[in-house]
């Protein structure tokens, strides 16, 4: 045992040339803090001389330069005093498998035997015990836990960092659960070095000492789990009078809360539309960033909610905006307000861990050590959630093994189920009948309306962000499907039958008479759907993947083939369509009597772990038949609103195909799908009307006769804003030059004063053509970030980190997210070209020509509101962006709804015209 009072940390960090020892690189810096029971009791630091140059790249990363190291002892000078400091002490570094080897290597080199001290590792180790962190890299996790830690990448600032997270490490190790202690280490998780043996020490420490579990706590099977304290509405039976005046309102917000005039109208709106008028109205608020919004709504339906027992639901279409309401909103009501108010966030099943699939996971070692890892992690973190979501933790959802442990359905759980009781979708399904505020998503809201719509006898219904909800529900209707998909399903379950490299069904199922009847049931099934499909695919492939029929694009072949041809192709199929719902639903009956059959007693010795596997891939064979049945659908019965394409690999080659497509304009399904369900909604958002009231009511899908709308953009008019319009016409024919002159221009403004320039392109050819033209630009000091070009969002974000000039291309989406954001990150803001193209996007032609068949203005209808949201989106970011919008894209000035454009926008906003300074 190493892990005692006595025991001397010594936590190191090197800085060197590069990462590779043996390719000649050295050490630069060498920093140790020494650590003995939870306290820091020493420190050492010194310059080391490499006898070589010092890259460029080193120099800004560490801030150590050549002139600092030339005086400065080499590794030889103190090799002897570093190697006697070091002796008797356990080793410690963030990532240990860097500094501890190449410090070997440098001892090695002048003839030093290496260090034969144990050695262990801080990031393993805070991925375990600290596993919803959104980052293991030394400067988050400090800035995280208010670690002192002024120069991250110096060596003396790093291992004093890392010596306090240490101390954090060990405390938070201590405190772990003896069950929680003894699973990480039955997992096995391969961790670099010693770092298994401090779990293995803790584990006999707590259990000398008979440490009682927790009261917040539970053990079930073995695994230790927060106990879901249910957010419910408070017993409070006291009706509450709402503030309607402003010196109620006053005394309400207590100075918590900024007075606007603006938000105090929406407040009272919202609650007389509920509580005075005879007939209540839709409402749609537009209301500028910084105004309040979210109190402005969540205030008066919190009363309305507390008084009169009813769930108050709040959709989004952003993550941030959900955890913006869940950790500053719904909080701060609860300071303010006489009464509590409880929250609950709902997600699809899929967000969410099934802990009876995960439990069975635990009885296999894998060969991966990522998923050993992986399994540690959350046996941590069940002693921490309330919720269950798989995204508190912040590992790559690609990761094969989540995939594993997912709810792969949204029906609650058998209740055989070992852990029906602490079923996180179970006690979230409780908890909704009982809370004041639900936060959904759009996605979520258009696809389980009529569930919510069940948790009150009359929920209120807020959608926030409301622009995007129209294609959140569109996008329901909208497929990518692997035509391949039911036969990889289909040998899945053959796999598990048959399979002779584990247990296959017969192995783990009783050996009974009618479960075995059972079986060859389903093998009977499975190969007659089998031999149906195959039918299908043959005449789709004869049909549509014919070479003369697709047209090469790219890598890929395809073809768009009219409806007609798609619906006279199922017809002929009809009875293979047939024989293939009927026999997956054999398949689905029995697996239904498999599940119902393992919660009798005489079966409880079943393998868990095969049989979820099975029951996983019959669920994904039924989505498919799902899928696939939906697009059926959508062409028998819309044939005249939608659009499919086939793409394929190679002619003939149905395996490969995908078929895109759905419906072209969302037509009447708000309503079916959402409307109808709630009382009177209320919409707002930043950027919501567009030309007049019947064109916003129409592309909401509402009736103009029940809603009301309400601009509040008077922070805007405030500011004064002005938008410069360059004059461009002319060249937006020649790609070249457009894209040379608005290079032209970006570099005029990056050259005036250091800054972060934020530019937007609806066209990706144009983002393309202007980044090569500024990237071939010698002058060019800023670097330059292109979304999709040279980064991802995400590796964009972590390069402006530290970037105080920066040249950002994006797509007008992602603009005007960036934006709310980071709102203080960037200077002017360039809209490079807007959408008055014909788009590319095979909906946008479908529907262009939609619009065109039944004798309407495509320029009206699509363009104009398109444009007018995108402007006043990005004027809400204008306060912090020195009141300036520059438009390069110069065909607004001569659209032919200018004027209607104009008027659109915020009263105060000035519209000037510029010349190009361009030479060509």
């Amino acid at each position: 045992m190493f892990m005692n009072k006595k025991t001397i940390y010594s936590v190191v960090d090197l800085e060197a040339t590069g990462t590779d020892a043996s390719a000649d690189d050295r050490i630069i810096q060498f920093s140790c803090t020494f650590v003995q029971d939870q306290k820091i009791i020493d420190s050492f630091s010194t310059l080391i001389n490499p006898l070589k140059a010092i890259p460029e790249r080193i120099t800004q990363l560490t801030g150590i330069t050549n002139a600092m190291v030339k005086n400065a002892p080499s590794f030889r000078d103190i090799a002897s005093l570093l190697y006697h400091m070091l002796q008797n002490t356990v080793f410690v570094a963030h990532n240990v498998n860097f500094d501890f080897p190449f410090l070997n290597y440098e001892l090695k080199q002048i003839g030093y035997p290496q260090l034969k001290i144990k050695a262990i590792d801080t990031v393993t180790m805070s991925q375990i015990l600290l596993p919803t962190l959104p980052s293991y890299q030394l400067r988050r996790i400090s800035s995280y836990f208010n670690i002192i830690h002024k120069h991250p990448h110096s060596a003396s600032s790093d291992a004093y960092a890392t010596a306090y997270l240490l101390i954090l490490l060990i405390n938070r190790l201590r405190s772990l659960p003896y069950d929680t202690l003894k699973g990480i280490i039955k997992i096995q998780p391969k961790l670099p070095r010693n770092t298994m043996e401090m779990f293995k020490d803790t584990l006999q420490q707590v259990k000398d000492i008979h440490r009682p579990l927790s009261s917040y706590l539970r053990v079930k099977r073995g695994l230790v789990l927060r106990r879901n304290n249910i957010n419910r509405r408070h017993d409070d039976k006291t009706t509450y009078k709402f503030p309607t005046s402003k010196p109620e309102k006053l005394r309400l917000y207590q100075s918590q809360l900024e007075w606007y005039p603006q938000q105090a109208k929406m407040m009272n709106e919202i609650y007389r539309n509920y509580t005075k008028d005879k007939k209540p109205s839709n409402w749609m608020f537009e209301v500028a960033m910084g105004m309040g919004r979210k109190i402005g709504y969540t205030l008066p339906l919190a009363y309305l909610s507390h008084n009169q027992h009813q769930v108050v639901i709040i959709s989004t279409a952003s993550k941030l905006l959900r955890k913006q309401l869940w950790d500053q909103t719904i909080p701060t009501l609860n300071n303010l307000l006489p009464f509590h108010v409880s929250k609950l966030i709902i997600k699809d099943s899929a967000n969410y861990i099934d802990l009876n699939r995960y439990f069975n996971t635990l009885r296999v070692h894998e060969k991966s050590n990522q998923t050993q890892l992986v399994k540690a992690m959350i046996l941590v973190w069940l002693t921490i959630t309330t919720t269950g979501d798989l995204n508190e933790l912040h590992i790559n959802p690609k990761i094969p093994y989540l995939n594993e442990v997912r709810h792969y359905q949204d029906q609650t759980q058998h209740r055989h189920n070992p852990f029906y009781y602490q079923d996180f979708i179970r006690q979230h399904q409780i908890a909704a009948h009982r809370v004041n505020f639900i936060i959904v998503s759009h996605s979520y809201l258009c696809t389980h309306a009529k569930e919510l719509s069940h948790l009150s006898k009359h929920p209120y219904l807020v959608i926030d962000e409301a622009d995007k909800l129209p294609q959140a529900e569109i996008s329901q209707y909208r497929f990518n499907f692997n035509l391949n998909l039911i036969n990889i399903e289909t040998r899945k379950i053959m796999g598990d039958l048959h399979q002779t490299h584990n247990h296959n069904l017969y192995d783990i199922l009783p050996n009974h008479f009618t479960v075995r009847r059972k079986l060859k049931l389903i093998q009977g099934a499975l190969a007659e759907l089998s031999r149906a499909y195959q039918k299908i695919m043959y005449r789709f492939s004869i049909t549509f993947l014919q070479r003369r029929l697709l047209t090469p694009v790219g890598k890929h072949m395809l073809t768009m083939p009219s409806l007609k041809k798609f619906q006279k192709y199922i017809n002929k199929e009809n009875p293979n369509f047939q024989v293939l719902n009927h026999d997956i639903n054999i398949i689905k009956k029995i697996t239904n009597y498999f599940q119902d059959m393992s919660g009798k007693r005489s079966y409880r010795r079943i393998n868990r772990l095969e049989m979820d596997n099975y029951y996983h891939h019959v669920s994904m064979l039924i989505n498919a038949k799902d899928m696939f049945n939906a697009i059926i659908d959508q062409i028998q019965s819309h044939p005249e609103n939608c659009i499919f394409k086939a793409i394929t690999n190679e002619p003939h080659n149905v395996a490969s195909c995908y078929l895109k497509g759905g419906l072209i304009s969302i037509g009447n399904h708000l309503e079916k799908d959402l409307y109808q369900y709630f009382r009177p909604m209320i919409f707002t958002d930043h950027a919501l009307m567009v030309n007049g009231a019947k064109l916003t009511n129409s592309r909401m899908k509402l009736p103009l006769s029940n809603t009301r709308q309400k601009s509040d953009l008077d922070k805007i008019s405030e500011a004064k804003p002005a938008i410069n319009v360059y004059q461009t016409s002319s060249l937006f024919h020649q790609p070249d030059q457009y894209c040379k002159a608005l290079a032209t221009l970006i570099l005029a403004k990056a050259s005036k004063k250091p800054q972060r320039l934020l530019v937007g392109f609806s066209s990706l050819k144009l983002m393309t053509g202007t980044f090569n033209v500024l990237t071939d630009v010698d002058q060019v000091e800023e670097p330059v970030y292109a979304l999709g070009i040279n980064g991802s969002k995400k590796r964009i974000l972590k390069r402006l980190t530290n970037a105080q000039r920066a040249i950002v291309f994006t797509n007008l989406t992602w603009f005007n997210q960036l934006n709310f954001n980071y709102p203080k990150e960037f200077g002017e803001l360039i809209i490079a070209d807007l959408p008055l193209d014909t788009n590319e996007n095979m909906y946008y032609k479908a529907k262009v020509h939609q619009i065109k068949q039944s004798h309407q203005d495509v320029k009206r209808l699509m363009q104009l509101p398109e444009i007018i949201l995108i402007i006043k989106r990005s004027l809400n970011y204008l306060p912090t962006h020195k009141n300036r919008l520059v438009i390069f894209d110069g065909r607004i000035l001569n659209h032919p709804y200018f004027k209607q454009f104009a008027r659109a926008l915020p009263q105060g906003v000035i519209i000037n015209q510029r010349k190009v300074k361009f030479n060509g």
